[in-house]
């Protein structure tokens, strides 16, 4: 589960964009699957559509040593909002109308 940390610093999780690439990568193709280690069928993205970059701008800060949370786009409402001092949005192409007025 994402969950704020009370850190002033976020990074963006967006599920409604996390979803529209997945539904570009089966449309398109570009999926793989494979056999987990319990024999199970898994189906992955690929490429662009894997939606990493939010983990990657968390690893970024992480590195910098630069405490920060990671907030799901629905959470990012006025007051959460309004405590961070910066806030990294990345490859989410898909927020909502509401989130892109609020930010």
């Amino acid at each position: 589960m994402i969950r704020p940390r009370g850190h002033d610093i976020a990074v963006v999780w967006s599920q409604r964009s996390r979803d529209a690439y997945a539904a570009e990568a089966v449309a398109r193709g570009e999926t793989y699957t494979f056999t987990d280690a319990w024999g199970r069928p898994r189906t992955w993205l690929k490429g662009e559509y894997a939606y990493l970059a939010a983990a990657a701008a968390s690893l970024l800060l992480a590195r910098c040593n630069l405490k920060h949370d990671v907030v799901e786009e629905a959470d990012l409402g006025g007051d959460r909002l309004a405590a961070y001092r910066a806030l990294l949005v990345s490859n989410a192409a898909h927020l909502a109308d509401e989130t892109i007025a609020r930010l």
